[in-house]
């Protein structure tokens, strides 16, 4: 069955016309009859008695004409859906955020991105790094903002947006004043402030093991 013979079908069910059928699909009429024949014949029998002015469904035009016409009701529905989606219309689009990059750095990004796509309806739902990894990979969002201590995994494609450095921050006295930089060696035996499952917690303690032990 091809969406042409469903199409033609239902442009008779609604004339009970062969001439105005043909018109109305933009089709010769020796091109829809056709197509109605191959109908029949795949259903095994007729579907409309032709008589000259009085075309009407048989008992088994009748049985399939709904379900036809639902089909047709589908086909054109996924053709729009199809095309709306191609033309970034009326989708939805999930995004995750690391939850230690600060929004102000996003908010511009979004607004841009909204003004031109306005059909696209955005998520944004925030977590560490390995949570949205994890989101990624299972599907659960389309993109993320996020950074990778170290390389990023190559089942991932990245797109850099931006780069920033570790700073110390310190009180006004401190030794680390009369620095011009601050190494990890000039960390050792010194006490700092650790934040509760800081994404490069683990990362920067490992640089600190290989340069200051």
């Amino acid at each position: 069955m091809e969406f042409q013979q469903v199409r033609y079908f239902v442009a008779l069910c609604e004339t009970l016309n062969f001439t105005r059928a043909a018109e109305q699909c933009n089709v010769t009429q020796p091109s829809l009859t056709r197509a109605i024949q191959a109908l029949e014949a795949e259903f095994g029998g007729p579907l409309l008695h032709r008589e000259r002015n009085n075309t009407h469904l048989t008992d088994l035009g009748h049985i399939v004409r709904p379900y036809l016409e639902a089909l047709m009701t589908q086909i054109v529905t996924a053709k729009t859906r199809a095309s709306e989606f191609a033309q970034i219309k009326d989708v939805s689009l999930a995004v995750g955020m690391m939850c230690t990059i600060g929004p102000q750095r996003l908010i511009g990004l979004m607004k841009k991105y909204r003004d031109q796509y306005p059909g696209v309806y955005i998520t944004l739902r925030d977590a560490n790094g390995k949570t949205l990894q994890k989101l990624l990979d299972e599907g659960e969002i389309d993109v993320a903002v996020l950074s990778f201590p170290g390389e990023t995994p190559d089942r991932f494609h990245a797109q850099p947006l931006y780069s920033e450095r570790f700073v110390i921050a310190f009180a006004e006295g401190h030794e680390f004043e009369k620095l011009n930089a601050v190494r990890l060696r000039n960390l050792h035996q010194k006490l700092y402030l650790s934040r509760v499952n800081c994404e490069f917690g683990e990362y920067m303690l490992e640089l600190y093991r290989q340069n200051c032990v």
